[in-house]
């Protein structure tokens, strides 16, 4: 009769504060939700068939596994010890040999330490990481996290700021505690219960050293630039003596109180919890959801309906049905509530009720406005003491408060009630009781049925549990005047959100922040400082001090006892919310209480990045608490990234087994390591083995290095304007390609600057770097003017935390203009010579142009890579140590890349003295550009002959004067170019086929070798067809349309001539 609803058609409305995505257009949506099914079919039928062997591989991803694993660094280094760059380059990059001893080396020089000994001039900027926390490995989040603030770090390191960057862990009072219980349970069999509290803290200590020297050396190899003199852990000494001092001040200026109030309580770990870390879901069907401490799932989106008997029945009326979703609460009720205005049950309001189960407990019908005379029967059960809304309308009308469900979700009766209701009820879990209390009504005849509704559901965020309402004693904090400070210092300017778009959900959070639930029933954690004192005649108070001298000094005080009286003291046995405690982290981990030099020098910060979901969680408390206890915002700047979903855009979760461990995408792993780290979870029965479902699936058997600079790439390349990024291991090997180019162009560079005879000798004359100048091409001066354009570009991007058009903006300057065109059109400029015994090229410099060459390569390199360096770390690092420091211009080479100056745009002025020379390459480029996508539209053959006919004399003696490049850059062509007024028109004109175009400066024509066998292909004809036919469809104003039709045409006519 009870039996739960099929899940189908549900819809989860996450309403949590902290905000959520929304898709607003609707085909969008379909479309990810196809591909969520499509996926969970995949991984359901994954269970079918043996997963991918490496031998089913074909053989050019198999070549490409191999290459990825190739290439260790060759030397046995002590750590610490600087690499030696002189030993030849691989052939492709592979960050094995590119990442290697590094971090090390840079973390002995104490690179990344500040000084308290650097000039008071230097500008400071200061940063404090979100501290991870110490229940395992870091998580793509922590990825991205740590590669956005290290970008800032090094970025005004290279500026020449005193960079502090610090680092710490929080102790995650329940996520520790919940992960740790699970370890016990799975390899010791143990609860906490059995250990006890020493023995299980004992545990989480041991847990968190192992975990926390973990997650610090995933940091450094991720390559965060931290100061790691000034580690912080939120457990240690000085910290707790932080937070102790924090609650004690706060409740000296009466923001902390005592008080009982309903309050959010998780049965399952036997704690209380503020409202933004529980998560709200509407349900608009019944569902059954898997609950922690059941066998069974529970039940959701269904209303339960049940009579109360009238004791004197008036006008033939003999009960009132109410309805509820907790039938298992009505062991608390005390009365039923209607709407004074509702004409059914008017005449009823001040008549007594018969109680199902106790007849002696008369439930008065009371009337109250806050009853929705539409929602359910109209008439609703009181329970004041499990019902935040029963709880108001108990309070407005004088109603005891009785509690049915215990601290541990179950049932709890009064013997003195009934002996047969508490011998049958009493202890029970109460969702198991649900039915029995139902059937139990059933045998009574006063259930009236059931009915669907939607549900309004309350979880724990960390375990699943269903919250529990429940009045309970416990402190909190008085937030109205902090919230009203914090929505000053928005407004006032004084703290500035990088992404304006949280302004309102700031406002919106701050102005109905209800006072804060700080108590916690845990074993790990900061213990409340508050101690509760009690004289020889019974009287007791509350009183909050440092320690229990200060606690016995204040009592006496309180009480008016004198220094003889005996008292006895209890410490609350309550620890504070976490966040309690990493709300102070920015001033805290800084030495405050203590008036120290870091604290006046770093405080407050410049910048606070973090994720958005934690806008409300740690961003508005820390600002509250800032405030409060130090009188200043806490930092200047909130920037936010974006929550790292899957590439089917589902948040990473252990529930769905989807989390990728940014471990295994750096340095690789095999299968047998990936389900280690699934082991490493602590995840229950059914979600470990979608976790390994999950991992097999998605790498198969084996996940290749691809590299701390590959991650952080691909990481950075997404906007932080959207409130998510759907991530694959995909992104990051497309990242490594553009690394390996990079590589492989370096290669080029070092070939040509090796014959470096002649440019020594010109340097050690002194003077050549202006009379360089004189030796420069016009593709130089134009490739100098695209390289000042990009560091006046990266510096207005890394100003406005614009990190994924900075970074797409240098590599598209070095893969686009260096690459492409640049070093193809240098290596024709020097005498080359190949060794066919040992297979290899030269190059040689014979000359001053070569020689400026040269300087202007090495030039436009070291700029690129210190351009490049916050984002990518390690192969900048690598390349730039094998340029030589010598040929350096404009600023004496350090031994680091780490402390180069970055370059600025005031700095590179005269590498933009020759804007004409840019302007007619750029135009000559264009010619190209144009000419190889007109090859490829047309499939025009090689060894064709190609005429530029232009339109106008001026872009006509630009180009003519580029000819020797021209040729460079369109090899196996016979190419002429003709003025407009030239005489060759009529030979174009005849037996070539014309590419017209109205906006372009020219017109192109070319002539095929064997021109019968280009008109008669029939593929380019069936090309051309379908090309037409898809403009025309798509963009039917688009010029090319005319332009294919007039070739289609020529080609027409040029067949019917081979054929006559």
């Amino acid at each position: 009769m009870f039996s739960h609803s099929p899940n189908k058609g549900l819809k989860l409305k996450l309403m949590m504060t902290s905000s959520c995505r929304r898709v607003s257009d609707e085909g969008k949506r379909r479309y990810k939700e196809l591909r969520r099914m499509k996926e969970k079919i995949r991984v359901e039928e994954s269970m079918k068939f043996d997963f991918m062997k490496p031998a089913s591989r074909t053989a050019g991803t198999a070549e490409l596994y191999r290459n990825l694993q190739q290439y260790p660094y060759p030397l046995k280094i002590t750590k610490g010890e600087k690499k030696d760059t002189t030993i030849p380059m691989p052939k492709t990059y592979c960050p094995l040999f590119t990442e290697t001893h590094w971090y090390e080396w840079w973390e002995k020089e104490k690179y990344f330490q500040s000084s308290n000994e650097s000039p008071s001039s230097k500008r400071k900027f200061s940063m404090v990481i979100p501290p991870p926390n110490v229940t395992g490995r870091l998580h793509m989040g922590h990825a991205l996290t740590t590669t956005i603030e290290d970008i800032m770090a090094r970025w005004h390191r290279m500026l020449g700021d005193d960079v502090v960057w610090l680092p710490g862990s929080d102790h995650a009072g329940i996520a520790t505690q919940v992960i740790v219980e699970k370890f016990i349970k799975k390899e010791l069999g143990e609860t906490k219960h059995s250990l006890g509290a020493r023995q299980f803290r004992e545990a989480i200590w041991k847990w968190k050293d192992k975990k926390g020297v973990e997650i610090y050396e995933q940091l450094r190899r991720i390559g965060a630039s931290l100061d790691w003199s000034r580690t912080c852990f939120t457990l240690d000494e000085h910290y707790y003596n932080a937070v102790i001092e924090a609650f004690v001040r706060l409740h000296e200026q009466g923001l902390i109180y005592r008080a009982e109030k309903m309050i959010n309580w998780s049965p399952h770990m036997s704690t209380s919890l503020s409202d933004i870390e529980v998560e709200v879901q509407v349900l608009d069907d019944p569902v059954a959801m898997k609950i922690p401490g059941y066998e069974y799932p529970v039940q959701f989106g269904m209303l339960h309906k049940f009579a109360y008997k009238l004791q004197d029945p008036i006008d033939g009326i003999d009960e009132v049905v109410v309805a509820t979703s907790r039938v298992e609460t009505l062991f608390g009720d005390v009365a039923v509530a209607v709407n004074p205005s509702d004409e059914r049950y008017k005449k009823l309001i001040g008549r007594r009720l018969v109680h199902p189960f106790f007849l002696d407990r008369k439930v008065l019908v009371v009337g109250d406005s806050e009853v929705d005379i539409t929602k359910g029967t109209g008439a609703v059960k009181i329970t004041p003491a499990h019902d935040r809304v029963d709880f108001e309308i108990g309070s407005r009308h004088r109603l005891p408060k009785i509690e049915s469900v215990d601290h541990l979700g179950k049932i709890v009766i009064d013997k003195r009630d009934s002996h047969a209701i508490f011998n049958k009820y009493n202890g029970m879990q109460q969702f198991d009781a649900r039915n029995k209390i139902i059937n139990h009504l059933v045998d009574l005849k006063l259930y009236r049925g059931q009915m669907k509704y939607q549900a309004v559901a309350r979880f724990c965020g960390r375990t699943g549990d269903v919250i529990e309402p429940r009045i309970k004693r416990q402190w909190f904090v008085k937030v109205d005047e902090m919230c009203r400070k914090s929505l000053e210092a928005v407004k006032d300017g004084k703290l500035e959100f990088v992404q304006d778009k949280y302004v309102n959900s700031w406002s919106s959070w701050l102005e109905s922040a209800e006072d804060w639930c700080v108590s916690r029933s845990l074993w790990w954690g900061h213990h409340i400082p508050a101690y509760k004192v009690t004289t020889t005649n019974g009287t007791s108070e509350w009183v909050v001090a440092r320690n229990e001298e200060e606690a016995r000094s204040k009592a006496r005080v309180k009480l008016g006892l004198s220094s003889t009286d005996h008292v006895t003291m209890k410490r609350d046995s309550d620890v504070l919310d976490t966040w309690f405690s990493s709300a102070i982290f920015p001033f805290a981990a800084f030495g405050w209480p203590d008036n120290n030099v870091d604290l006046n020098k770093y405080y407050p910060l410049n910048v606070m990045e973090t994720g958005h979901d934690l806008l409300f969680f740690w961003v508005a408390r820390m600002t509250m608490m800032g405030i409060q206890l130090t009188g200043q915002v806490p930092f200047k700047q909130v920037l936010f990234h974006p929550m790292v979903c899957d590439d089917y855009g589902r948040k990473m979760s252990k529930s769905l087994g989807n989390v990728i461990d940014p471990m295994h995408v750096v340095d690789g792993c095999t299968m047998e390591e990936k389900m280690a780290s699934v082991a490493d979870m602590c995840l229950d029965e059914k979600e470990n083995k979608l976790a390994v479902l999950q991992m097999k699936n998605l790498y198969h058997n084996i996940m290749p290095a691809s590299g701390s600079d590959s991650l952080r790439h691909s990481l950075c390349m997404h906007s932080l304007q959207k409130d998510h990024i759907d991530y694959s291991v995909k992104q990051t090997m497309h990242s490594r390609r553009f690394l390996n180019k990079m590589w492989n162009s370096f290669l080029l560079v070092t070939l040509m600057i090796k014959d470096d005879r002649l440019l020594r000798e010109k340097m050690s004359d002194g003077g050549f770097e202006e009379e360089m100048k004189n030796h420069l091409q016009d593709t130089d001066w134009w490739i100098n003017t695209k390289l000042y354009d990009v560091i006046e570009e990266s510096e207005k991007y890394l100003q406005s935390h614009q990190y994924s058009l900075y970074l797409s903006n240098v590599q598209h300057f070095w893969a686009n203009y260096v690459c492409d065109w640049y070093l193809e059109a240098c290596k024709h400029r020097f005498r080359r010579d190949y060794d066919k015994e040992s297979q290899t090229l030269h190059m040689y410099s014979d000359n001053e142009e070569n020689a400026a060459l040269q300087l202007n390569l090495i030039r436009i390199a070291d700029s690129f890579l210190r351009l490049l360096h916050p984002v990518l770390p390690f192969i900048t690092e690598e390349l730039w140590q094998r340029i030589p420091a010598s040929f350096i211009l404009g600023y004496n080479k350090p031994d680091s890349i780490c402390i180069s100056p970055y370059p600025v745009p005031a700095n590179n002025q005269d590498l933009f003295s020759d804007r004409s020379a840019s302007e007619r390459v750029e135009q000559l480029l264009h010619l190209v550009a144009l000419y190889r996508s007109m090859r490829e539209m047309y499939t025009i053959p090689r060894n064709s002959k190609v005429a530029f006919q232009f339109k106008d004399e001026t872009a006509y003696q630009r180009v003519a004067q580029q000819t020797q490049l021209l040729n460079q850059l369109i090899a196996n062509f016979d190419f002429r170019l003709l003025a407009p007024s030239s005489g060759d028109d009529d030979v174009i004109k005849s037996g070539y086929i014309a590419l017209r175009s109205e906006v372009e400066p020219f017109d192109i024509f070319f002539r095929p070798e064997s021109m019968a066998d280009y008109v008669g292909n029939a593929n380019v004809d069936a090309y051309l067809r379908k090309r037409l036919k898809n403009l025309k469809k798509k963009t039917p104003g688009d010029a090319r349309i005319r332009q294919i039709e007039q070739v289609v045409e020529q080609r027409k006519q040029l067949l019917m001539t081979s054929l006559e």
